[in-house]
């Protein structure tokens, strides 16, 4: 693998200047950096960085091993890792990433990516195949073949398709939908607005192991394959 040593970067540097996507974008190739620092457009390709990577602009990444990351402005990873905590002030898309932390204030989509610790996301977030620690949502969310070992927050709505949620999850939503999913618990939180009755939908063969537990008037619609094994609380079971 070839090596970058300070003066080397310096000089790829003063060739790109990074305005934007396009002409003007920094691009670095395979190599091992101490650390970037971008004002403006880059992507980083098979590039190992040993400390911070840190972007004020959009970043693409592709087979990259990083330390930390902090980008102000839209990420895109792909095949890659982020061994530190990662944030991100605009939206964050990945694809076979490996996170340890994950800050995000513009929402997310992760596919086949996995966050080992804590992941909190202020904005939407759409998951195909993923994996958390724990997680924490302001905004709605989609989780598909999704196992989260953690306990999950999420103040959104919430559609849930062959996920698991290991340790407890809170939900402040209206509506709330699980397709053959496995819950440990639910507590749905009021949600400040005028709800008459918030709804949680179990479809499919979908296990509740524990309680069910509404703030105030809830409904659990349920189809015949859906199991609670613990108790519903400030709610009415409904079958479909």
């Amino acid at each position: 693998m070839m090596r970058l040593d300070c003066k080397q970067f310096i000089l790829l540097w003063s060739f790109c200047v990074a305005s934007g996507w396009g002409v003007g974008v920094q691009n670095i190739g395979p190599g091992t950096l101490n650390e970037v620092k971008a004002d403006g457009a880059i992507v980083l390709d098979g590039t190992h960085v040993l400390s911070e990577t840190r972007v004020d602009g959009s970043l693409v990444a592709r087979k990259a091993e990083l330390n930390s990351l902090m980008v102000n402005g839209s990420a895109v990873l792909e095949e890659s890792q982020v061994k530190g905590k990662t944030a991100v002030d605009g939206a964050l898309t990945a694809k076979k990433v490996t996170f340890a932390d994950v800050q995000v204030n513009g929402g997310a989509e992760l596919t086949n990516s996995t966050v080992k610790g804590q992941t909190n996301i202020d904005g939407g977030l759409n998951v195909q195949q993923g994996e958390f620690g724990a997680l924490n949502v302001n905004g709605g969310v989609s989780l598909s073949q999704t196992y989260i070992k953690g306990e999950a927050v999420i103040n959104g709505g919430l559609v849930a398709r062959d996920t698991s949620f290991e340790k407890h999850l809170s939900v402040a939503a209206e509506k709330m939908e699980f397709h053959h999913a496995k819950l440990s618990s639910l507590h749905v939180q009021n949600t400040g607005k005028r709800v008459k009755v918030q709804q949680v939908l179990l479809k499919g063969n979908t296990l509740v192991k524990g309680d069910i537990m509404f703030d105030e008037n809830g409904e659990v619609l349920m189809e015949a394959g859906a199991k609670i094994q613990g108790t519903v609380k400030n709610g009415k079971i409904v079958a479909l």
